[in-house]
């Protein structure tokens, strides 16, 4: 029997996430949790019970309940303008993912899932065209200013990047590679963040020669990535030469 590992835990935690983030907006555009679940294929208790930890995560009350009607709240109103342009730019990407194999360049607004920006900004220099990833001013004030870190890393691989307050763009070339401006190996500057440590680790599997000045920062969250993420690696290179 295979053994559940980390990675297993933070994928099924993703989609659990993406799964209550899409009832959300069927319940806000059906006005019903019994509608909405039927649509999802759950049940209404479910449905009831992921919105209210939705709810208790954000701090926020998404909707006003009462026995003739279920409205959004002025916070769910709000919530609902950035998570349902974020949903489908989501479904876009997979359907171009699988269909292409390729990633396109885009502007997406990851304020409420600003932690994976990094992540994003890493693999963006295989894009068809630019990556403009907006709204995360608070990825300044993380572990390190992980915008301007991951500007820094991205020119040290040789990729155009340009950055403001909240935003950043980044450029690459769109030839493919290898091409003058694709990315090339250099040593990522992690300062003592594990994110940036994780995210460009995935750039590795792309670039070789990346490097990182303190691997070991991974340690804060997740002390066994560069084993776990290893064996990913060597999968995933098995299953394109196989």
């Amino acid at each position: 029997m295979r053994r559940t590992t980390t990675c297993d835990i933070v994928v099924a935690a993703m989609n659990d996430q993406l799964a209550a983030l899409r009832l959300f907006v069927r319940v806000a555009r059906t006005g019903s949790f019994s509608r909405a679940a039927r649509e999802l294929a759950t049940t209404q208790p479910t449905a009831s019970r992921t919105i209210a930890a939705l709810e208790k995560a954000l701090g926020a009350a998404l909707f006003t309940r009462s026995t003739r009607a279920l409205t959004l709240t002025e916070a769910g109103t709000r919530y609902l303008e950035r998570v349902e342009p974020l949903l489908a730019a989501l479904d876009e990407a997979d359907q171009e993912a699988l269909g292409t194999g390729e990633l396109r360049g885009l502007t997406v607004n990851m304020r409420d899932i600003s932690d994976t920006m990094p992540t994003l900004a890493a693999i963006a220099p295989f894009a068809d065209g630019p990556v403009r990833i907006e709204d995360v001013a608070n990825t300044r004030v993380k572990e390190c200013d992980r915008l301007e870190a991951c500007a820094e890393n991205l020119r040290r691989l040789g990729v155009e990047v340009a950055t403001g307050p909240d935003w950043i763009e980044i450029r690459p070339d769109a030839s493919g590679s290898p091409a003058p401006g694709a990315p090339t190996g250099a040593d990522i500057k992690t300062y003592g963040d594990h994110r940036i440590v994780m995210s460009f680790a995935v750039t590795g599997l792309r670039v070789p020669g990346i490097s990182f000045d303190d691997p070991g920062c991974v340690r804060k969250t997740f002390p066994g990535f560069h084993e776990a993420f290893g064996q990913l690696a060597k999968a995933l290179r098995k299953d394109v030469v196989g």
